[in-house]
């Protein structure tokens, strides 16, 4: 309720609910600043987030997004190893970033933040009816553009991991797998 009245905050409902990434589409359409982050609803960002982040992305002007490695945590905030993580075991190295992407997603959403003028090129080849793997595509889209990818080796932001969720759900693991194997060809 306090940011109601506050002038630097917009109040945009999303009833109903359409999905996270037609949210982002959305929300993506309606910025109107330099640079973009996506936190999840359940994770967290660590308070030098976004300070070494958009320090990262000011020192490199060349590059687009930088992201990096998460701190996996529980339903209750406990740190955790994440069974079945396919991306753990994989590491995006600097370099080009569409040539890896095509091996493996291994960016971890709530990690990265983007530049948003490179990002609204791109907008309007963005399509939401993926629904595991269009953070994936989003990032396609950005380093079809030649830009680079930068990695933060600092773990700066806290992924929860649970059971319920679209990355852990067992009852659509073929949906999820048959998509992302798609992701590439879109």
């Amino acid at each position: 309720a306090p940011f109601l009245t506050d002038s630097r905050f917009r109040y945009i409902p999303w009833k109903p609910n359409r999905g996270v990434f037609r949210a982002t589409l959305t929300l993506l359409s309606e910025a109107k600043g330099e640079f973009w982050c996506h936190p999840g609803a359940d994770d967290l960002l660590h308070p030098d987030f976004i300070a070494e982040r958009t320090k990262l992305l000011l020192g490199n002007p060349q590059a687009v997004l930088v992201h990096g490695p998460p701190i996996h945590i529980d339903g209750n905030g406990t740190v955790v190893s994440p069974e079945n993580d396919p991306a753990s075991s994989l590491v995006f190295t600097q370099g080009p970033s569409l040539e890896q992407l095509l091996q493996h997603n291994t960016i971890n959403t709530p990690g990265i933040m983007a530049r948003m003028p490179v990002t609204r090129l791109v907008l309007p080849f963005f399509f939401t009816t993926l629904h595991f793997s269009a953070d994936w595509f989003i990032w396609f889209l950005l380093a079809a553009t030649g830009r680079d990818f930068l990695i933060d080796p600092v773990p700066r932001h806290s992924y929860r991991v649970h059971p319920t969720s679209l990355t852990y759900s067992s009852e659509r693991a073929s949906q999820r797998e048959a998509e992302t194997r798609l992701t590439p060809l879109c």
